[in-house]
């Protein structure tokens, strides 16, 4: 079975306050110009999906690329260039091409010629206008070139873990009720699954026991105090134990918190201790919620002898998708962040493959289970059953929803997007509750926003000298096999130069240059010229 997600359309608003009980100036003030002074160039993410992970030589990689408008929830529909580089395993660049994305699709191949040593390589997909931007929306996908077989790595069970603990929105606070987050890794950067731990105080008293899930992850709910040190003894299924420290704990601060309630609605809690409360008195503090400029803000209110302040949230009223947390002070400054994964509004699909003919190296495959009325796109890659060639963590879903906002490389991120389900949401919360702050730097926001407004590149610029008199009314005819339409650059006697930017030209095709007089007749030009994919900026 082959599946195909879309994603509905996500209402754009870039400020939209919620229920308010009291005004944090900061959120109109600084909050909302940054953000749209630094999102105003729109924020688009870029998959591609190959035919295989593993190649031998004389193959071709194939692939077929989607570009996706994060904000609009839609394909990025623009004409633009798309660079697809490939890089070996130290990060040197071995060859680049172009490619146009039109409509939000772009396809190519790459041949895998002599030139390849067995070896990892890294194929890259980027547009001219994002190294602009201070996170990187590349597109990056490791792939293998090997001599004849695929020879698998040997992969065994590491004995060696690291062990961390992540205070959830990264304030472990004294006198406060927290959760806190567990992450095993071996050193080979598998998940330490079903290793049971147990956290104790500095008397050996048990406080809470955990066990790591099949992606290594746990978590606990305790409330730390800042006269205590606490441990955890964690053992794997053979019996071998670890004894590791707990973060530090705060003597002042908030903690940010979200919680299922139910299927349709969260809890957002910020819970704080007596002695900060009194330090904060009546300054006004708020939570944003947002993610690539969309906006929507809460008012923290803490009511008298009460140390939790909590929002009651239909999902509805969240973004769809990534939801990026942050609590701030009166000044705007951020304290606390924690990312929420919304999957209301977020369709799947589930599309059916059937073959129905094989006729020796060909064969019709119909899919059945699209919407009616819609218009959709696949891409397949058909490989035979049981293959080694095809081995990729991440698909379309974690490359467009999750990558965008999380640091670091995210182990078996399409685990998370093989359906919707309870456990896969709840596997995709225990990652972000490991997280920490999303990708997105508050102090790039506030003080580097882009300094340059994108205009879009589609195809190639041509551009030259004339090293000839040119004849009265008389212009320039360039033009390229069947797909390009020939255009027509205007001269006059006095034209020394020329140039053609967005000309689009299709791989193989032969690019040609003739004079072109008023009354149809071709000549020879007498120029020099090139060809090129400047990057221009307006």
């Amino acid at each position: 079975m082959l599946s195909k997600n879309s994603i509905l359309g996500l209402l754009l608003l870039f400020f939209l306050a919620l229920p308010l009980f009291g005004q944090n100036l900061s959120v109109t003030g600084k909050i909302k110009p940054a953000f749209q002074e630094y999102f105003g160039n729109p924020r688009v993410s870029i998959f591609l999906h190959m035919n295989k992970s593993t190649y031998v030589r004389g193959e071709h990689i194939w692939f077929k690329g989607y570009m996706y408008n994060r904000v609009k929830a839609e394909p990025f529909k623009e004409a633009v260039n798309v660079y697809v580089g490939i890089y070996d395993k130290d990060g040197n660049q071995k060859e680049k091409h172009l490619v146009l994305s039109k409509e939000g699709q772009l396809q190519g191949q790459i041949a895998i010629d002599s030139s390849f040593v067995d070896g990892q390589y890294y194929i890259k997909a980027s547009t001219s206008w994002m190294k602009d931007l201070k996170e990187d929306d590349s597109f990056v996908q490791q792939f293998m070139v090997l001599n004849s077989e695929l020879v698998l790595e040997n992969n065994n069970p590491s004995e060696d873990y690291d062990i961390q603990f992540f205070p959830e929105s990264g304030h472990w606070v004294s006198n406060v009720q927290s959760v806190l987050g567990i992450k095993m890794l071996d050193e080979n950067g598998n998940a330490g699954a079903n290793m049971v731990g147990i956290i104790r105080n500095h008397i050996g008293e048990e406080i809470v026991r955990f066990r790591t899930n099949r992606l290594g992850f746990a978590k606990v709910i305790m409330t730390p105090s800042a006269s205590e040190r606490y441990w955890a003894t964690v053992s794997n299924p053979n019996g071998k134990e670890w004894r590791v420290p707990l973060p530090a704990i705060d003597s002042l601060g908030l903690v940010l918190s979200t919680r299922n309630i139910s299927e349709d609605r969260i809890l957002v809690l910020v819970g704080t201790n007596a002695e900060t409360k009194r330090e904060i008195g009546s300054k006004p503090y708020s939570i944003l919620i947002h993610r690539d400029g969309l906006l929507k803000s809460l008012d923290v209110v803490f009511k008298e002898n009460q140390l939790y302040a909590s929002h009651i949230l239909d999902k509805r009223e969240l973004h769809s998708g990534m939801n990026i947390l942050t609590l701030i002070d009166n000044r705007g400054v951020p304290i606390a962040e924690r990312l929420f994964f919304n999957d209301k509004q977020i369709k799947s699909l589930s599309l059916d493959a059937n073959v129905q003919k094989v006729d020796k190296d060909s064969m019709e495959v119909v899919l059945t289970g699209f919407e009616k009325r819609t218009t959709s796109f696949a891409s397949i890659s058909v490989l035979p059953v049981g293959t080694k060639a095809y081995n990729f963590n991440s698909n379309i879903l974690s490359s467009f929803l999750l990558k965008p906002y999380v640091r670091g490389y995210i182990e078996e991120a399409d685990q998370y997007f093989t359906d919707f389900s309870k456990r896969a949401m709840e596997d995709l919360d225990m990652l972000l509750l490991t997280q920490g702050w999303s990708k997105y730097d508050w102090d790039n926001i506030f003080n580097e926003p882009p300094q340059k407004k994108i205009q879009y590149r589609a195809g190639i610029d041509v551009f030259g000298s004339i090293n000839s008199k040119v004849p009265k009314s008389t212009d320039l005819l360039v033009y390229a096999g069947n797909q390009s339409e020939p255009t027509v650059i205007p001269l006059s006697e006095q034209s020394e130069a020329f140039s053609l930017d967005n000309y689009f030209v299709e791989q193989g095709e032969e690019l040609r240059l003739t004079l072109l007089n008023k009354r149809g007749e071709l000549s020879m030009p007498n120029l020099f010229f090139e060809v090129g994919y400047r990057t221009i900026h307006g």
